[in-house]
């Protein structure tokens, strides 16, 4: 981090205080109201504490951050505290989550606490309320725009995630995000930036018309499934017609057949009619394919002038005119 935001701190005198509070919390028993005396659950309560907060507290001294706020975590599951929750605020603020950091700060600072509650309670407060001005200097801020096509109604999408709404100046950590925007059949392409502490950024987003890329792709490829499954039955389904039409022709004498033939002949017919089907099916799907594919790329399928499919006897045929 920068110089700026080790001001957050107080220096290692201030630090000792700080170890002295905590402590000082883990000694301090809440008072009940009738006895005047601490309650037995309370003090089971902050003995469970005490030991994740002490470690937590030498993290934070030996700069392991995140290691702090996971046992900062640990000691306020177990305990409720304001000087827990000033320490992860300021880990966090050391690991770079600004914008969590100052949250955790407004949560310590907006606490409504007991005028009887322990002073390191009242500590924590006067601290964040210390610490909050010097923290929210350092959040970045970034400034967008958008313009063109269906601009009004775009959405911001930040690091994958989209917005709810289009703030005129947006919080972000430092570090670097992605910025980017979608409306109905527009888009505005992604942009990366990488912002410092304190940094206010202005991004201008051009929507544009949607590429069709890849749109049309999926079901065009489907078709063409279809249509390769078409063609299987049809050739199956044929080559059975003529399996079987090819045997009754040969019980057939000067085209004079036998009655008991007659239902076979039927069955050939109708498989035939099949396979005939088959295939229609077969090429209307690779044209639906085709032309999926062709309007998927405008400049390509500007060049077909029309596309016939033409059924004769043991062939289809799927001509493309350009």
């Amino acid at each position: 981090m920068s110089e700026r935001t080790t001001k957050l701190f107080r220096g290692h005198i201030m630090k000792l205080c700080h170890l002295f509070l905590v402590i000082l919390l883990a000694s301090l028993p809440c008072r009940s109201a009738e006895a005047g005396r601490p309650g037995r659950a309370t003090e089971a309560a902050m003995q469970a504490a005490r030991p994740y907060a002490e470690k937590g507290f030498a993290l934070f001294e030996e700069g392991r951050y995140a290691a702090c706020i996971t046992e900062f975590k640990h000691a306020e599951a177990r305990y409720h505290a304001p000087p827990h929750l000033l320490y992860i605020a300021r880990a966090q603020a050391q690991l770079g989550r600004l914008i969590e950091a100052r949250d955790g700060f407004r949560a310590i600072i907006d606490e409504a606490l007991d005028p009887g509650a322990p002073k390191a309670f009242h500590g924590a407060q006067v601290e964040a309320k210390a610490e909050i001005g010097d923290l929210e200097r350092l959040i970045p801020r970034v400034e967008i725009s958008v313009t063109g096509i269906e601009a009004d109604d775009a959405q911001i999408i930040v690091d994958g995630e989209p917005l709810t709404a289009t703030p005129e100046s947006l919080e972000l950590d430092p570090g670097e995000h992605t910025i980017e925007a979608s409306s109905g059949g527009a888009w505005g392409p992604p942009q990366t930036v990488t912002l410092a502490p304190g940094d206010t950024t202005q991004v201008t987003i051009e929507m544009q018309l949607s590429e069709s890329g890849g749109s049309l792709r999926v079901p065009a490829f489907v078709a063409f499934g279809f249509g390769g499954l078409g063609l299987v039955i049809g050739t199956v389904t044929g080559i059975v017609s003529l399996n079987q039409t090819a045997d009754i022709d040969q019980q057939c004498v000067d085209d004079h057949c036998p009655t008991n033939l007659a239902s076979d002949a039927d069955d050939a017919k109708a498989i035939g009619h099949l396979s005939t089907a088959a295939f229609v099916i077969a090429g209307l799907a690779t044209a639906a394919g085709v032309t999926l594919l062709l309007l998927d790329d405008p400049q390509e399928s500007a060049t077909v002038a029309r596309m016939q499919l033409r059924l004769a006897p043991g062939a289809l045929q799927l001509q493309a005119t350009f």
